[in-house]
């Protein structure tokens, strides 16, 4: 049986992209990669496979709700976990194992760097994969073609956090990428260091150049990008600037029934007000798949067409949400 619950909301809100849910805005743009071929290198000279490190930053820098002070990388995350811990939340880089080049010749042939630049309070904190391997490949085909070079910057100043993609060859991508289309660039909240599952996915997906934002959780997978983005490309994600919330006290006479929370095919809205009223009924993350008016008085709103899972019912009218 088909079951659909509402979750009803005292404070409404609105959410343009399922990101926003996550706290930050997405800008795509190009720019010239440049290696950072004068960063210190942090790899081991035979090879490395699924690095993780924690690298002291030189400054604070907020991930989700959590100021961090290393770069902290994790299970294929940039995040406030540890490879001690048990969950991260962060940006995932790839969705799939990188590795070194040289492994089968025990010689290192993809570098991991880093280097700060900037005077206090506008550094910046650069991470290269230079010229990485996939060990998909490797494992299965005992050869290293594919390659990747990818940069993350974290910014002081600002707290954004972004992805320069350079030179890339991927001919394998159902192998890297079985779990989605294409590479899993993005926000993860909760990701379990060992599990390789997220509480929550907000990951780039469709067109590398033109994507939108795909939500998944525990029951279901966001899809990822289509391809490999072509070298150049970057991807900036700015923490929202979190407004203070204002509260207005709704009286009890003016306050909204709504029955049955747990529905099938309806749910019955009583409306108090004298006065043009809107509802938006909303997916869990974020998006909304039916609005309209409310009249004064009882109104029956239809749910037989949803499929099952958690709603949220915003309610707006000038006297209040």
């Amino acid at each position: 049986m088909k079951r659909l619950g509402l979750l009803i909301l005292s404070l409404g809100f609105v959410c343009s992209t399922a990101l926003g849910q996550a706290g930050y805005d997405l800008k795509v743009s190009t720019e010239v990669y440049v290696p950072l071929t004068s960063g210190t290198v942090v790899s081991d000279g035979t090879g490395w496979v699924e690095p993780n490190y924690s690298i002291p930053l030189g400054f604070a820098f907020p991930i989700g709700d959590t100021v961090v002070n290393s770069f902290n990388l994790a299970s294929n995350v940039v995040g406030t976990g540890t490879a001690s811990s048990a969950v991260t939340t962060g940006f995932m880089l790839t969705g799939a194992q990188l590795c070194d080049r040289g492994l089968s010749k025990l010689k290192s042939e993809s570098p991991l760097r880093y280097e700060v630049s900037g005077v206090e309070g506008h550094r910046v904190f650069k991470f290269e994969y230079a010229n990485a391997g996939f060990a998909e490949e490797y494992f299965q085909y005992r050869k290293n073609a594919d390659h990747l070079n990818l940069q993350v910057w974290l910014y002081e100043e600002s707290g954004a956090f972004e992805y320069h993609f350079g030179a890339s060859s991927v001919a394998h991508q159902a192998d890297y990428f079985p779990g989605h289309s294409g590479i899993s660039i993005g926000f993860v909240r909760d990701y379990g260091v060992n599990t390789r599952e997220a509480e929550g996915e907000y990951l780039l997906s469709g067109s590398s150049l033109q994507p939108s934002v795909d939500y998944g959780g525990q029951t279901q997978s966001a899809k990822g990008l289509t391809g490999l983005p072509p070298a150049g490309t970057v991807y900036r994600f700015v923490p929202v600037r979190k407004q203070p919330a204002v509260l207005h006290t709704i009286s009890q006479e003016k306050r909204m029934t709504v029955f049955p929370v747990n529905c099938r095919d309806f749910i019955q809205v009583v409306n108090p007000l004298h006065e043009e009223t809107r509802f938006e009924l909303l997916s869990a993350g974020g998006g909304c798949v039916q609005r309209g008016d409310l009249q004064h008085g009882g109104n029956r709103i239809s749910t037989g067409g949803l499929t099952e899972g958690i709603y949220i019912l915003v309610v707006n009218a000038p006297s209040g949400t």
